[in-house]
């Protein structure tokens, strides 16, 4: 007994029979090092008796290898298929509609643990419906997978079915469980071609669409829809509110499509496209009709009414173009047009091909005022009494990589009609204020500003932070406002320029002369120079209407306290005559074009600047 129990397993000591008060004891199986080193399982098997004197044990030892082995691999085997996302069955033989589950393993909790000895088709009514897996189950040829297939249980599920033959003709089924997988790729898919914003298809599916309809030859029109002032609403209200415009608006594109019988897209930003089945003119102009209505209607947003307007853009199909590539650039280039001129809607005609320069431009100018191209020249102001520089003003160049140096004529405009107005202020105060610097503290440098640009909320906030960076004095910066600009009812632009005056800042009316202002302009508004326009300072010596209107604005802005710069003076003569007359400042060819910074620093005029007196 002692060297027996020297070769039991150290591990399974205490499984090794013992003394017990039970007659008959089975014991649990332990392993046994055998001398040889091999290790074997044991089951002791013993009887106890007793007499008059003491008990008597009788036993026997049973070599249980075999049958652990297998006990041991189907316990493995049960935790592998209970830790597989798979619900396992075993079929008895039988016909399709009567073949009992023998064995269910429910690993994914499809509810039909506990289902032995009904049929498959009563506990999986969903797949009984499915004939290539009833048929799989009742003849299985090899592994037959089959699916994903949709199931309805408390919750949506996807399922897919393996089916096999084993032993005996019984079948066994494994169902896996794929809806996250399937879940995953719908959404995968929808975000394909969907937008995810508004629901709407997307211009993947826009394009598939238009593709569709020129192979078949179908007379199709494409409605090119942007909105005019979107990006007002997501620089004044935020993106998110920007976000519930859009949801809004492309809820009430959807309604127009349906109600016209015609699918409609969100080609991304705020551009929206229809895509309508041509037949009659009219109904396309109903259509167009009926979305600038829509777009006009205050969205309600944070508790106000928000609209846009829109601009549309409509070209035919196969008139305009016959690839859906082509057809959509009509549209775009109409759109454009309808934008540029701000004329609502406009139908594509082969002249827009000759404003594609335009179109070019405009798509190119986000890139460019991010690349550095939009650069600052400035044009130096002189002093009529001495002759010498006392302030510039600067003015936008863009250096385009291909087309060279562009004045405002070229881009100024589509500035506007891409909504990049606050970024060109950004550039236009940076580069303004950091030239001071350079210029020294005599010099004041001026920029020009308008009304949509005055009601900007970060202006004021702007002007502030580029002033304290660069060290500058306030009093040497003059902001410009063109006579047009000062009729605003709204009282906003008033009121920035009141806020841009208490931070130090001068203002000047620009193009005096030309707008329509009233005496009760210059006397409320903060102003301290008044600029006249070039049309009457070149006629100064010919025409004597010119002369007599700069002598009237001349003395009528130093009564009132304001210094007068004449603007567009090219000879020496038209300059002695507006001192004569009393301005103060002349501007023109007869000194500078506007030229970079470097350059004007460098220029034998410059050499001979002063200060401005008072």
């Amino acid at each position: 007994e002692g060297r027996f129990v020297e070769q039991i397993h150290p591990g399974d000591h205490r499984l090794h029979w013992t003394e017990s008060d039970q007659r008959d004891v089975l014991g649990t199986p332990y392993r046994y090092v055998r001398p040889d080193g091999a290790i074997v399982w044991l089951r002791d098997h013993v009887v106890q008796e007793h007499n008059d004197r003491r008990p008597i044990v009788r036993g026997v030892t049973i070599d249980v290898t075999t049958t652990r082995s297998q006990e041991i691999q189907l316990v493995q085997h049960q935790e592998i298929v209970q830790r597989m996302a798979a619900t396992t069955l075993v079929l008895a033989p039988g016909p399709m509609a009567d073949q009992r589950i023998v064995h269910v393993v429910d690993s994914i909790h499809l509810g039909v643990a506990g289902s032995e000895g009904r049929t498959f088709s009563e506990v999986f009514p969903d797949l009984a419906q499915d004939g290539e897996v009833m048929t799989a189950i009742a003849n299985p040829a090899g592994v037959e997978r089959i699916g994903p297939v949709r199931l309805i249980d408390a919750v949506e599920r996807f399922v897919e079915l393996e089916v096999f033959p084993i032993s005996d003709d019984g079948t066994a089924v494994l169902i896996s469980d794929v809806t996250d997988r399937e879940l995953a790729e719908r959404t995968i898919r929808r975000q394909a071609h969907y937008d995810d914003l508004t629901g709407l298809p997307n211009r993947v599916t826009f394009m598939e669409l238009l593709g569709r309809r020129s192979q078949s030859g179908e007379p199709t029109a494409v409605l090119l829809i942007d909105l005019n002032r979107f990006k007002e609403v997501n620089d004044t209200l935020g993106h998110l509110s920007g976000d519930a415009f859009l949801r809004a608006l492309g809820s009430r594109m959807q309604q127009l499509a349906t109600k016209w019988q015609c699918s409609v897209a969100r080609l991304g930003g705020d551009e929206f496209a229809f895509v309508l089945p041509f037949g009659d003119r009219s109904e396309v102009v109903a259509l167009t009709e009926a979305v600038l209505a829509e777009c006009r209607e205050p969205v309600e947003i944070l508790g106000s009414g928000v609209a846009s307007g829109a601009s549309i853009g409509v070209a035919l199909s196969p008139d305009d173009a016959l690839t859906p590539e082509a057809l959509l650039r009509c549209a775009d280039l109409a759109m454009y047009e309808a934008k540029t001129n701000r004329r609502g809607v406009r139908w594509f005609d082969p002249t827009l091909d000759r404003r594609s320069d335009d179109i070019d431009t405009l798509r190119r100018l986000p890139a460019a005022m991010s690349d550095g191209e939009l650069v600052m020249y400035f044009q130096p102001a002189v002093s009529l009494r001495s002759g010498r520089v006392t302030g510039c003003e600067a003015l936008v160049r863009w250096q385009h990589p291909t087309r060279g140096l562009l004045t405002p004529v070229a881009f100024l405009d589509l500035i506007g009609v891409a909504g990049l107005s606050n970024q060109l202020t950004s550039i236009a105060i940076e580069q303004a204020t950091a030239a001071m610097v350079a210029l020294g503290p005599d010099i004041v440098v001026s920029l020009n500003l308008n009304a949509h640009e005055l009601r900007s909320p970060d202006l004021i906030a702007q002007f502030g932070r580029a002033i304290e960076r660069h060290g500058v004095n306030p009093r040497k910066l003059l902001v410009e406002i063109t006579e047009e600009h000062l009729l605003d009812p709204t009282g906003v632009v008033a009121a920035t320029m009141h806020e841009l005056a208490a931070l130090g800042v001068w203002i000047a009316v620009d193009d005096f002369g030309t707008g329509y202002s009233s005496l009760t302009h210059l006397r409320s508004l903060p102003l301290s120079h008044l600029k006249i326009d070039r049309q009457f300072v070149t006629g100064v010596i010919e025409e004597e209407h010119d002369a007599v209107i700069v002598r009237a604005v001349t003395d009528l802005a130093h009564n009132l306290g304001l210094r007068v710069t004449a603007e567009g003076v090219e000879t020496a003569e038209i300059a002695a005559e507006l001192a004569r007359i009393g301005c103060d400042y002349g501007q023109g060819y007869l000194w500078s074009q506007p030229v970079p910074l470097d350059e004007l620093l460098t220029s034998e005029l410059f050499a001979k600047r002063t200060a401005i007196s008072g």
